[in-house]
């Protein structure tokens, strides 16, 4: 920067400026890809949570009904049905692509305690865009659903 010592005014040069302006944006250059993957990854980690509280919504209405509610996956949607009354359809959204349920489970069967009538843990796993992983344990008799 140029000091007049006459009294003058004082300032950056436009070469000063420009150097500025150009460490700045290398700086948001080489920060913005990680920027995005940490959104991503918010968004996934959203989607993933609201499946596992999809599960526990059809915990409480066989609880709340008094009647058993099955949770099965079709066509990419997560659908609740009570018996004898209401079918709720969830899409899974567009970051997770693969749910399945282990060891040829066709549906999650939750009876009127709330509970599950199995003698093993069932589990749901799901697989995002980006090839994370997660499942969800399902406990037999107290229906506890829990993101492993």
């Amino acid at each position: 920067m140029k000091h007049r010592h006459d009294g003058g005014q004082t300032g950056a040069t436009l070469l000063e400026l420009l150097t500025v302006v150009a460490v700045v944006g290398i700086g948001a250059a080489m920060a913005t890809p990680g920027l995005f993957g940490v959104l991503e990854r918010t968004r996934t980690r959203q989607e993933i949570q609201a499946l596992e509280d999809e599960i526990r919504e059809a915990r409480a209405l066989a609880r709340a009904e008094m009647r058993p509610a099955t949770v099965t996956i079709e066509e990419g949607d997560l659908v609740i049905r009570v018996e004898g009354g209401e079918t709720r359809t969830y899409a899974l959204g567009d970051r997770i692509l693969q749910t399945t349920f282990d060891d040829g489970v066709a549906a999650l069967v939750f009876n009127a305690n709330g509970g599950v009538d199995a003698r093993d843990p069932v589990r749901l796993r799901a697989e995002t865009r980006r090839g994370d992983r997660f499942t969800f344990v399902v406990y037999p008799a107290i229906g506890m659903v829990r993101l492993e």
